[in-house]
């Protein structure tokens, strides 16, 4: 492109031809107003309506929004460009306007009328910056730097900026063949672009159906499982437009093009101004324009005008070959010539102010030294104006339609609140003025519908006139709890009572914002206990607690619990807990807390169980994976008496030792108890009886055994007879055994005197007196009675 300069010569271009223009009076003979007002879209607060109690989540059967049909983006070639032989001799040929309605397939002609008179300067009109307003340093004005040669790339970010997203990439399908053209938007539901990429020409078929795509990023796949086509998704033709000189005769003079749409997405992007008229050679040719569009043809260089990226040129046309088109002299280079898949891009003028206005359609080119585009011409933009959009791309009935629902994050916990608003439009020539309500739905896919989960119910007040539109602010809005984590979709759904066309009232496919639902996930990672613990014992369990979801989970108490099994439940005995004040994503938290074993806890096999969260305070992925259990051996002692021994008979007074041997036969090392000596008049033992003496014992292991030969006294009082002499360990009460009732045993003992007594009974009992060995002296008693 001979005609390209340095950006800093551009901007010093326009600014002196602007000037020198303007003051010859050739710079415009009219310029019209805005379609809309620049400035940021303005904006209102909705009310929600009372609640109604807790949101459940519910999982709706719907399915995702429908996707387009056609092959992915960057494998469609593009639209062939026209012979540049195919053009008529007259200047301003016949025809009239052309209409294609591309759902039913009915085509009709508008009648013709004379040729408008040539107006005598530039005429300017129309555009919208966008919702946002203009850019205050657009990468038109302030250039972006140069890639290679003449053309620029324009990063996939900037695209969504003003002014490259007002330029969009088509896909065409003509019956089963599908074509790439690109286009400018050229009002809410209207977009321009070439003749040949909506008509063959000549006769030629017209397209089936047309897929838009505003600033398009080069990334995203409609081919299932379909990714978000960003930065603004896509619309799809509904009635097409042109020039019977191009569909009918095939001249290239009236390659021109127009396609109405489904989807306001003009409100999302803006939409440029038109130009006419305006001398050529002249004007036009002195005066620097701008173009984007997105190449798809192989230029030579492998990777290059791949119909992923959109390119960016600037300078000023070299000639006028005919009335209605301007020439362009290139070089060969795939940044320096026209090449296939810019058919239909548009060469816009910017004004002073900053307004771009768009003149040329990119139409056809000799892939090497020249190109040339389309000039807009009166009659076809007054049809513009006047029937095809405020017939077809806007409609005089009001329409109000949910675009851009945005949310204040994408990543939102179950229970939380997440702040969105929405852009609410009129696209039509219609107006109205109500309080308009509508619904906010948590969809599992793009596609929203009442069968969705309805989390509010919100209206507001607005008159929307003729092109309106208003940011909803609808305030903060809470994802219920019992939400499952994962990806989800949030959108609104207006009132169908809202107007008369229901079929735009939600916000389907990219107009419904995606979230990630996060929670956390709570689980017990580690649980150490001792192995074995007596009753009523103090231990230390050592726990890890993990939040393995991915969310934040808030302040919750961990339980720690005695269960007799390894299921544990709150329904366990409470031993202990601790408080975690909150636990990220990803992190543990780990403690020793003392615990006490439960004084009648069971012997054996028992667990200690360790429950995440055991309140119920935080809403989980999983409520089932909280738990975490350590076996104890619940222990306790068990002494026995196994062997006591006592003299047969003992004497009042009298000192003996009693042989005595206590075992521990427990599960459980017994402490420092005392072992008891009694005299019993019978074989039960108790500590009722009388103690005769006591031996202390220093704690017994399990299995062992104490013996001892214990000193004890017979008390002097002691009437003579039988008894038992009892032995009795733990006496005192000082262990807790597993069994209380084997502590004892006992062996018979006779009382006797301890001076030998001689009854001599003279009565005839007996006759012969008893022969008593003595060692000593011996008290003898005769009885005699007084009848003897």
């Amino acid at each position: 492109m001979e005609s390209r300069r340095h950006a800093d010569d551009r901007v010093r271009t326009c600014i002196l031809s602007c000037l020198v223009l303007a003051a010859s009076g050739a710079l415009a003979q009219e310029t019209r107003p805005k379609d809309v007002p620049d400035g940021p879209v303005p904006s209102v607060d909705a009310t929600e309506a009372a609640s109604t109690g807790p949101v459940v989540f519910r999982l709706s059967p719907d399915r995702p929004a429908a996707v387009p049909s056609h092959p992915p983006l960057g494998q469609i070639p593009p639209k062939p460009m026209p012979d540049m032989a195919a053009r008529s001799t007259a200047s301003s040929g016949p025809g009239s306007a052309v209409l294609h309605d591309s759902r039913t397939g009915q085509t009709w002609t508008l009648p013709a009328s004379a040729p408008a008179a040539a107006p005598s300067g530039v005429v300017l009109g129309g555009g919208y910056s966008g919702p946002d307003g203009p850019d205050p340093a657009p990468g038109d004005v302030v250039r972006p730097a140069t890639l290679t040669g003449a053309m620029t790339l324009i990063s996939p970010a900037a695209r969504a900026t003003d002014p490259w997203r007002m330029n969009v990439k088509l896909a065409l399908r003509f019956g089963s063949s599908y074509f790439v053209c690109s286009g400018t938007m050229r009002d809410a539901r209207t977009v321009l672009t070439a003749g040949h990429c909506v008509n063959n020409g000549g006769g030629g078929a017209w397209a089936d159906e047309i897929w838009v795509y505003p600033g398009w990023d080069g990334n995203g796949s409609i081919i299932p499982p379909s990714t978000t086509i960003n930065p603004y998704g896509w619309a799809h033709s509904t009635t097409l437009g042109s020039w019977t000189g191009w569909t009918v005769n095939g001249d290239i003079n009236f390659d021109v093009g127009i396609v109405a749409l489904d989807r306001a997405v003009g409100f999302l992007t803006g939409w440029f101004g038109y130009a006419y008229g305006g001398s050529c050679p002249g004007f036009w040719t002195t005066t620097t324009v701008n173009s984007a569009s997105y190449p798809a043809e192989s230029c030579g260089t492998p990777g290059l005008h791949n119909g992923l990226d959109m390119y960016y040129w600037f300078g000023t046309f070299d000639s006028c070959p005919n009335t209605n088109r301007l020439g362009l002299t290139t070089t060969p280079g795939c940044f320096t010539a026209i090449w296939g898949g810019m058919s239909g891009s548009g060469a816009y003028y910017v004004d002073g102010s900053g307004n771009r206005f768009l003149h040329g359609i990119c139409s056809t080119s000799n892939r090497s030294t020249y190109a040339e585009y389309q000039r807009q011409f009166q009659d076809w933009v007054d049809y513009d104006n006047n029937t095809f959009i405020p017939t077809y791309g806007r409609g005089s009935t009001f329409d109000l339609e949910p675009l851009n629902v945005r949310a204040g994050a994408t990543v939102v916990p179950a229970g939380s609140s997440v702040t969105l608003d929405h852009l609410a439009v009129n696209s039509t020539n219609g107006a109205a003025n109500s309080t308009w309500v509508f619904g906010v739905y948590l969809s599992t896919n793009d596609n929203i519908e009442t069968t969705d989960t309805l989390l509010a119910t919100e209206s507001y007040a607005w008159n929307f006139g003729a092109l309106g539109s208003v940011r909803v602010n609808m305030g903060a809005i809470t994802i219920p709890p019992s939400t499952p984590p994962g990806n989800y979709y949030l959108g609104v759904i207006y009132d169908p009572s809202t107007d008369g066309n229901p079929s735009n009232n939600d916000t389907d496919g990219w107009d419904a914002v995606p979230i990630t639902v996060t929670k956390p996930d709570l689980t017990v990672t580690a649980v150490s206990v001792p192995a074995a613990a007596r009753p009523g014992d103090t231990i230390t369990v050592s726990d890890t607690v993990q939040n393995a979801g991915t969310a934040s989970a808030g302040s919750f108490r961990v339980g720690l619990y005695f269960s007799t099994d390894s299921t544990c439940t709150t329904g366990d005995t409470l031993i202990a807990s601790r408080v975690v004040a909150s636990l990220d994503a990803g992190v543990s938290s780990s403690a020793s807390t003392p615990a006490t074993i439960p004084s009648a806890a069971p012997l054996g096999t028992r667990y200690v169980c360790v429950i995440a969260d055991d309140l119920g305070q935080v809403a989980e992925s999983s409520e089932s994976n909280n738990t975490g259990s350590s076996p104890i051996n619940v222990v306790r002692p068990d002494l026995v008496i196994p062997d006591l021994t006592a003299p047969a008979a003992v004497s009042p007074g009298s000192s003996v030792r009693i042989a005595n041997t206590v075992r521990n036969d427990g599960t459980a090392a017994a402490g420092d108890f005392r072992v008891g000596l009694y005299l019993s008049s019978d074989s039960v033992c108790t500590t009722g009886d009388t103690l005769l003496a006591g031996r202390a014992v220093a704690g017994l292991a399990v299995g062992a055994s104490s013996a001892d030969s214990t000193l004890v006294t017979i008390p002097a009082g002691t009437p003579l007879g039988s008894y038992f002499v009892c032995g009795m360990a733990d006496d005192l009460g000082q262990v807790a055994e597993s069994n209380e009732g084997n502590n004892t045993r006992s062996a018979a003992v006779s009382v006797v005197s301890a001076t030998p007594v001689i009854t001599l009974k003279v009565n005839g009992l007996h006759p012969t007196p008893p022969v008593v060995t003595v060692g000593g002296p011996t008290q003898v008693t005769i009885d005699v009675s007084p009848t003897t």
